[in-house]
């Protein structure tokens, strides 16, 4: 219940923040657009990430150790990713979500993360 919270109070706060940026690939796109419009925006990939986090967060402590992140492929959202780009990946990985280095991905840092990567595409 309170990742729930937690997950509607950043959408909400997030929502004023995305600008659209299409992105054109068919798989990406059936991956990444939440709102069915058949284009990617920077929110679109803010809330698939959120997704992505509270279905990988498996004790609930919006946090993502090694092992929780290493299941992102098992996700639904992930399961086939033919067409996934080397970046795409890279996204998912504890190097790129880690930014302070101690091993533990929180919600917070997955979320900066993902932001900056949206800034990409």
């Amino acid at each position: 219940m309170h990742r729930t919270i937690v997950l509607a109070t950043l959408l909400s706060a997030i929502a004023g923040a995305a600008h659209a940026q299409s992105i054109g690939d068919a798989e990406f796109v059936s991956r990444w657009d939440v709102d069915g419009d058949a284009s990617v925006t920077a929110l679109d990939i803010t809330q698939r990430r959120m997704e992505v986090f509270v279905t990988l967060d498996a004790d609930g402590d919006l946090a993502l150790d090694r092992g929780e992140l290493s299941r992102v492929t098992d996700t639904a959202y992930f399961s086939n990713l033919e067409g996934a780009g080397a970046e795409e990946m890279a996204s998912f990985s504890m190097a790129y979500n880690d930014l302070n280095g101690n091993g533990i991905v929180t919600f917070a840092e997955f979320e900066q993360a993902g932001a900056a990567w949206a800034s990409t595409i």
